[in-house]
């Protein structure tokens, strides 16, 4: 039920109403597709649905008899005939509310991940979109006028990584140093996320140094764990220059600003970022921002990385 939430808030109000009604079984439902002016998909179980109005779902997308139509014409013509067949069709106004909720109102925020052509959002679901592009040389500097949004719908698997763990752990319970590697859906940013907290795991225990940070009756939250971790995504905050990015962990912990200027300068320096402290996100290359999440992962020495 949460992750049906979790995706469903994405959704303007008419559209989460609609969904919500959907009857299939949430766990089988793999994709979510928008298109402007086109019918609203599900794909369930490798096959592709149309959502209607009441919430049925019509095996693939019904088209309107032949007619010898080009253009905006025959895309009305479609549309009326998805009307009358009660299927849903997503207008261009509910395709920019999905895009508001999903970067949480702030565009610039999410302006990075929209120029990798997807956002993952709360629960680990992905979203992918595809618009108008605006470039700079080769680079991708912005996306916009979004025409197609697809959801990818993340699930948890039972006991789909019970065969690599035998190689994550020495006999006495010591863990290795380890690449994890897998086709998709087989659990390694769930396993990145159960260390560094982000996720309480059903079962098992968590022990990091010598010391339990999840269990039955135990969760020690993420600050608390003393983990460093760079994000796939980068995450770093585009109103921030690169020194106040790479001091976030300590002016969180309110360390003294001299304190705070020395360690910094010293992972900057590690990054080969000096000649970068005062430039924005915005004005960095995609290894350089990378390089800045690093750097924020390191200012804080922490145990685990």
């Amino acid at each position: 039920m949460a992750g049906r939430e979790e995706v469903l808030k994405i959704f303007p109000r008419d559209l989460r109403t609609i969904l919500g009604q959907v009857t299939v079984d949430f766990d089988r439902v793999q994709e979510i597709r928008m298109r402007t002016q086109k019918p609203l998909l599900l794909i369930c179980g490798g096959r592709e649905y149309a959502v209607k109005t009441d919430g049925s779902l019509a095996v693939g997308i019904p088209d309107p008899p032949v007619r010898d139509i080009r253009g905006s014409g025959r895309c009305q013509e479609q549309e009326r005939y998805w009307a009358r067949a009660g299927i849903v069709t997503v207008s261009q106004a509910q395709m920019k509310e999905t895009v508001e909720y999903m970067c949480s109102f702030s565009l610039y925020a999410a302006e990075e991940e929209l120029r990798q052509g997807f956002i993952t959002i709360q629960g680990g679901h992905r979203i992918g979109v595809a618009g108008r592009t605006m470039a700079l040389g080769q680079d991708i500097r912005l996306m916009k006028s979004i025409s197609f949004i697809n959801i990818r719908v993340a699930h948890q698997v039972q006991g789909c990584a019970n065969q690599v763990m035998e190689y994550l752990y020495s006999d006495d319970g010591r863990f290795l140093n380890t690449l994890v590697i897998s086709p998709p859906r087989c659990g390694k940013t769930t396993l990145l996320r159960i260390i560094a907290g982000f996720i309480k795991p059903t079962s098992g225990e968590v022990w990091i140094d010598g010391r339990m940070v999840s269990g039955h009756k135990t969760f020690v939250p993420p600050e608390k764990r003393n983990i460093g971790m760079v994000f796939q995504s980068y995450a770093v905050w585009p109103h921030m220059n690169v020194f106040e990015n790479a001091a976030y962990p300590l002016t969180i912990k309110k360390l003294p600003k001299e304190e705070i200027s020395r360690k910094v300068a010293e992972v900057l320096e590690i990054t080969h970022l000096s000649q970068y402290a005062e430039r924005l996100p915005g004005e960095l290359s995609g290894g350089q921002q990378q390089r800045v999440a690093l750097a924020r992962a390191l200012v804080a020495a922490p145990k685990l990385l």
